[in-house]
């Protein structure tokens, strides 16, 4: 048995990503590679060639690649991406800064309704482009712009005009008559780039033009985007919406097809070509978690873009459940403004239909239903025991007409799971769900429910529907004569969403920096069907109404630069408080300054800067100077004070029994404060001065074990009544790096068997993949395993990072090593008979330690030495790596497979805050003895000539 050919077998293997999930492991989702991105210096050339071309003579004869875009603009990003299967012998290149993987991404998706949905495997397009609907009625549908004070900003004739907005998404319909009707100069659309094609999937080649045109309602994403921005019915058309920044220019980037992904190079072309084409604000609603700021590829494209004087504003992410320290990529860069998201205050498109007992039917959809025929209903009785498509046949035998009868569902219901089936088989394409009358109304957006439609009702409106049902039995029916709109009050208006990501970033910046509407947002959508509208939720519907409010601003102050915009949008923003705990504001950590509000972002004669404090980790972190500027004709007096928000724990169940629990986050928030003194509490300010103020700010005392976060607001306010100004602050209250990371504590004990000797910790240890056995002295492990029955028995290293750690190492080092860790796995006054290691000489040597090259390094960020066996990983959490197959890797990029004899296994874990190459940043731990007994080689082996 071989596992690998040989042929194969001397090859280097390719570097990749593992796949592994988030949870017990804590460990970030794999985003597959489609090759590399490299970083050149732009000058680093000392001939006549350019530096891409002093790059291709070297590298062609080092590694088998080809390209697939050059970047030359110095001022943005300077290098190359490539195919490759692996690219890390041309890392020491001169020349060469750095090398990414070029990741593949999903499209964006919107938040869906708590509902079973099918997945299609192609993009639907209507044939026919039909005309659009009129809808009038007293629905409030444009509320969100009221939450902001954008509808206030309209009446100062601030709308934007002059401002070009880019934005990066699936394309746009500009046939739309909200969004123009056209393309080109003079249009509202009136540039943009399509970068990928309707074909394109990521897999494949992308086939670009320079017309954006999105037609396939699975591509509505942008369009939805581009209305919250830039809608505006015309009369006799549609809802009678309007975006954020009516009379702005748009330029569309369309980074993804019909269908399927997108690479990293793709999306920085376009954000590149964006820059280029001279916008003056990038609104990004596309994301991928990241978590560490050093993983981003790009971080010197985004600071380029800014030092342009150009904005950038991205949607935090929809990974709220994953708790904090969960930034999204590319917003958790420092140049760049993250969005949150939170719930609108009405549902826009609620409708009331008349059962035939005389009661009113409030039903939600984007569009009333056709009032031309009465609609029977039925139901299943107990249907959250069994559903099935007889069950709805033989219920229904006696309906004639399929395309007027409704299925009234329980989103608990059998039924729920199996929709798609249910409604192809029966014919009944019109199904209701109930939700709880406390619930967010919300819909699924046109093409995601391909055959049927689905309408949700609350259930007190459902139960009025059953006793009719019970009443009157087949005669039951639901007619739609009112055809007009009116809205609903979302229960959890005012609130946070509960989908939107936390941060902050590992590194400890505050993610987001602000929050806007995101929750249930009626906006354009493709016209190749009949709607042409459709209502969705997301980080991805709060970014553009954030983009739009920067594009306002802009248009107020067309000199200040991007750095000034935030201030002014952070500063004026209005904390918000928990859902359902109205005594306690939501962490800074989810919601960065809060809701933004566009009125007093123009209108405000004072401005505060730094425009958020990034406290560290400390009990006591530095004093903090915060500068106030009095922009008015007047001297005034100003009051500074302070209002703690949610301190939360990122590991709230660390000592759960039940050991699956331990790294599993759970929605969390306590009234733990810190406290807050000036230097001042009170300043005059004379007309158009400043002056600065000094804050010492105190952290709670909090568990740090539990990885716990703090943070709230510095107030200032003035004399003359304004509104209060904030800044926002986030901070850990402790110092990471004084505490051990690597967990021998026994605090997450797993209760490994057997128990550990005396004096040995049970954190990490060393076990048997094949039984899970402890193993606390020497152990001899056969490859393959002796029954050739494909199950090798590999040993398995078991343990914890207790604190955020950027990187670990799983390094193989001779059974006598002379290095001494921080702890041992095994009695070192009991085991012996040790045989002789082979010579490391020549081999790997990382921090000091000589050893046969690691099996595994798990890195956060791509700023540590490249391997080719590495995890890119959360931070913090369980780890079980196997050493399968005696094989090492060495840094040049050499897999090989260790010769029969003793070994150990040294694992190593960087403390927070330290250099990796700093030897005494680490926490260690060495095994016991591992004794290597191949039976047939898989792999060459240097060491022994093979």
């Amino acid at each position: 048995m071989k596992l690998l050919s040989s042929a194969f077998a001397a090859a280097v293997l390719i570097p990749a990503i593992p796949a592994s999930q988030l949870g017990a492991a804590d460990i970030v989702s794999e985003h597959a590679s489609r090759g590399f991105i490299i970083e050149l210096e732009p000058r680093s050339s000392l001939g006549k060639r350019d530096a891409h071309s002093e790059f291709h003579l070297q590298a062609r004869s080092l590694a088998d690649y080809s390209v697939r875009h050059e970047f030359k603009n110095p001022e943005f990003f300077y290098g190359l991406s490539v195919d490759a299967a692996d690219v890390s012998t041309l890392a020491d290149l001169p020349g060469v800064k750095k090398i990414w993987p070029n990741r593949l991404h999903e499209r964006p998706r919107p938040i869906e309704a708590p509902f079973d949905v099918a997945s299609g495997d192609k993009a639907s397009v209507a044939e026919n482009i039909r005309s659009l609907p009129h809808i009038t009625g007293d629905s409030d549908v444009n509320a969100g712009l009221k939450l902001t004070g954008v509808e206030d900003v309209h009446k100062l004739n601030i709308t934007g005009q002059g401002v070009k907005i880019g934005i990066l998404d699936t394309g746009i319909d500009y046939r739309h008559p909200a969004l123009g009707g056209g393309f080109g100069p003079g249009f509202k659309v009136a540039g943009g780039y399509d970068l990928t094609g309707d074909d394109y999937t990521g897999e494949n080649e992308p086939i670009p033009d320079d017309d954006p045109l999105a037609e396939c309602l699975d591509g509505g994403h942008g369009t939805h985007v581009a209305g919250i921005i830039g809608a505006r019915d015309p009369s006799g058309v549609g809802f009678g919406l309007l975006g954020v920044a009516p009379d702005a220019e748009l330029y569309m980037y369309r980074i993804f097809g019909c269908l399927g992904s997108a690479t990293d190079d793709v999306m920085m072309r376009s954000l590149q070509m964006a820059a280029e084409d001279g916008v003056d604000v990038i609104s990004m609603s596309v994301g991928f978690s990241s978590i560490w700021e050093t993983g981003s590829a790009y971080g010197p494209l985004l600071d380029g873009i800014r030092k342009k004087g150009i904005g950038l504003v991205i949607a935090a992410g929809n990974e709220g459940g994953r708790g904090p320290y969960f930034a999204s990529e590319p917003a958790l860069n420092p140049a760049v403004i993250a969005v949150g998201s939170t719930s609108t205050s009405v549902f826009a498109t609620v409708y009331d239909a008349a059962d035939s007992t005389g009661d009113t039917i409030e039903y939600a959809r984007v569009l009333p239903y056709d009032n031309s025929s009465p609609f029977n209903l039925f139901t299943i009785p107990n249907d959250e025991m069994s559903c099935n498509a007889d069950m709805w046949l033989n219920l229904t035998e006696h309906f004639t007409d399929k395309e007027h009868l409704i299925a009234l569902i329980s989103p608990r219901s059998q039924c729920a799971w199996q929709v798609p089936r249910l409604t192809n088989q029966t014919g009944i394409t019109h199904v209701w769900s109930t939700i709880a009358d406390d619930e967010d109304f919300s819909l699924q957006p046109p093409g995601s429910t391909p055959g049927y439609d689905l309408v949700q009702v609350k259930i007190s409106v459902a139960n009025k529907i059953r006793a009719g049902l019970e009443a009157q039995g087949s005669d039951y029916t639901l007619t739609f004569d009112d055809q007009t709109v009116h809205d609903v009050k979302q229960p959890t208006a005012g609130t946070v969403s509960f989908y939107s990501t936390w941060g902050p970033t590992m590194e400890m910046s505050l993610k987001p920096q602000v929050a806007a509407p995101g929750g249930t947002i009626l906006s354009t959508w493709p016209i190749s069907d009949d709607t042409g509208y459709a209502i969705i939720s997301g980080t991805s519907m709060a970014c553009p109404h954030a983009a739009g409010i920067y594009a306002l601003i802009k248009q107020a102050y067309p000199n200040l630069t991007p750095e000034q915009i935030a201030r002014r949008m952070q500063s004026t923003s209005t904390p918000l408080v928990q859902y359902q705990i109205e005594d306690i504001l939501a962490s800074t950590a989810q919601q960065g300054s809060g809701l933004i509000n566009a009125l007093r972002a123009i209108s405000s004669e004072t401005v505060v800067w730094p425009s958020e404090l990034n406290l560290g980790d400390s009990a006591s972190p530095p004093t903090q100077k915060i500068t106030i500027e009095n922009k008015s004709n007047s001297p005034r007096t100003y009051t500074l004070g302070h209002r703690g928000a949610a301190a939360t724990d990122a590991l709230p169940q660390l000592y759960s029994d039940n050991i699956n629990n331990l790294f599993r986050w759970v929605k969390n928030n306590s009234p733990a404060y810190a406290s807050a003194t000036f230097s001042s509490s009170t300043i005059e300010i004379s007309a158009s001065s400043k002056a600065t103020v000094e804050v010492t700010l105190r952290a709670p005392e909090l568990d740090p074990a539990k990885l716990p976060i703090y943070g709230g607001y510095i107030t200032i306010t003035s004399s003359d009544d304004e509104r209060e100004l904030i800044v926002p602050y986030v901070g850990v209250p402790y110092e990471r790096a004084s505490i051990e990371v690597l967990d021998t504590t026994n605090l997450t004990s797993t209760g490994s068997s057997p128990a550990p000797p005396a004096g040995v910790p049970e954190l990490p240890y060393m076990q048997s993949y094949a039984n899970s056995m402890r193993i606390n002295n020497a152990a001899t492990f056969t490859f393959p395993s002796p029954n050739h029955d494909g199950a090798d028995d590999n040993p398995q290293f078991m343990g914890t990072i207790r604190q955020p750690c950027a990187y670990v190492r799983f390094d193989v080092v001779p059974a006598d090593t002379p290095f001494k860790p921080t702890n041992y796995g095994f009695d070192t006054s009991a085991e012996n008979g040790a045989t002789s290691s082979p010579s490391v000489d020549a081999l790997d040597d990382f921090g000091g330690v000589q050893s046969y090259g690691a099996f595994m390094t798990m890195v956060g960020g791509h700023d540590k030495p490249k391997h080719p066996r590495e995890w890119y990983w959360r931070g913090y959490g369980i780890f079980a790596q196997q050493w399968e197959w005696a094989t090492v890797a060495l840094a040049n990029g050499t897999v090989y497979q260790l010769p029969n004899a003793d070994y150990r296994v040294l694992i190593r874990a960087l403390r927070y805050g330290y250099d990796w190459a700093d030897p005494e940043g680490y926490d260690s731990w060495l095994s016991p003895l591992v004794r290597v007994n191949i039976t047939d080689p898989g792999y060459p082996n240097p060491l022994l000539g093979a």
